[in-house]
């Protein structure tokens, strides 16, 4: 799963990166009925079947439940890791 995500990210963000006519956009990680989402813009572009929202700790379901906004791939990944 996070070779998959990895490899859409990255190039979605260095296509961001390398465009200089726009500003490069933002991703949130948000809860997607019970599970973690991945969104660019108010596109769905992942869900994350194996983190369950309801076993996390109460602060992260919170933020997830509101969103947590991503722009660096590297902070993407190290956010994921910390949840599979």
């Amino acid at each position: 799963m996070a070779i998959s995500l990895g490899t859409l990210i990255t190039k979605n963000l260095l296509d961001d990166k390398f465009d200089n006519d726009s500003v490069p956009e933002q991703y949130t990680l948000k809860a997607y009925g019970d599970f973690l989402a991945l969104y660019k813009g108010e596109k769905l572009e992942e869900i994350y079947e194996e983190i369950v929202i309801t076993s996390l700790p109460l602060l992260d379901r919170e933020k997830f439940l509101t969103g947590v906004t991503v722009t660096d791939i590297e902070k993407l990944e190290e956010i994921l890791e910390d949840f599979e």
